[in-house]
């Protein structure tokens, strides 16, 4: 227990990422020192007080981060509930849903943007601008990994467009030769835990009733 309470005191200035449970054992450890030293001085008020102080500073301080590493974790799985709501509606979309779900999720970041004026052929659905930078993004909503296509298609949007950059975003995830071949094209990949994180900063997705009906309206 000591040896224990020693090793933990060398690697004290790292105390805050250390595990709850290391935490309270570092700190029922030094109450109990504490307890020791403060029954072989029991006529020493100095010794008494200290040793009571320091019982009650510890004690509020582990309620406090217990409390807040059990906040902590409701949160988050709060957080992973809404994220599995979010993604089983994404699943559900049509494509040309999804499309328009990332068109309002980009407004909302600042792009001015455009969809695609040619066919699929072309490469993107999207073009966003943003100042000087010229973006296009394939959206490629599919319950597969997406593979080399998609990768493919969205290279030929240099023949039809002025671009800084090129993603594909997709609800789900890629393949290794995917990963592997859009690092060598410099395209950026957007998977479905970049596409959520992206919901959750700036705005949760229309439900797919409301984006048909924005839809029809275009």
């Amino acid at each position: 227990m000591f040896r224990y309470f020693l090793t933990k005191c060398r690697e004290i200035n790292k105390f805050a990422s250390w595990e709850l449970i290391d935490k309270a054992k570092f700190i029922g450890v030094a109450n109990v020192i504490m307890f020791l030293i403060a029954i072989s001085f029991p006529s020493n008020n100095i010794v008494v007080t200290f040793v009571t102080f320091f019982f009650l500073i510890t004690s509020s301080y582990f309620m406090y981060i217990f409390s807040k590493t059990l906040l902590v974790r409701k949160m988050n799985k709060g957080l992973q509930h809404k994220k599995a709501l979010l993604i089983q509606e994404i699943d559900q979309m049509t494509e040309s849903e999804f499309v328009e779900l990332l068109y309002h999720l980009f407004k909302q970041q600042g792009y001015y943007v455009n969809r695609s004026p040619g066919p699929p052929d072309y490469g993107a659905d999207l073009i966003l601008r943003k100042g000087e930078e010229v973006t296009v993004v394939r959206a490629i909503r599919s319950e597969n990994k997406v593979g080399m296509s998609a990768l493919n298609e969205v290279n030929q949007s240099n023949k039809y467009f002025h671009v800084n950059s090129k993603w594909i975003i997709t609800n789900s995830s890629y393949t290794k030769v995917v990963i592997n071949q859009a690092e060598k094209s410099d395209v950026k990949l957007l998977s479905r835990e970049d596409l959520l994180d992206m919901l959750h900063r700036f705005k949760t997705p229309i439900r797919k009733s409301k984006l048909s009906e924005v839809h029809e309206k275009r």
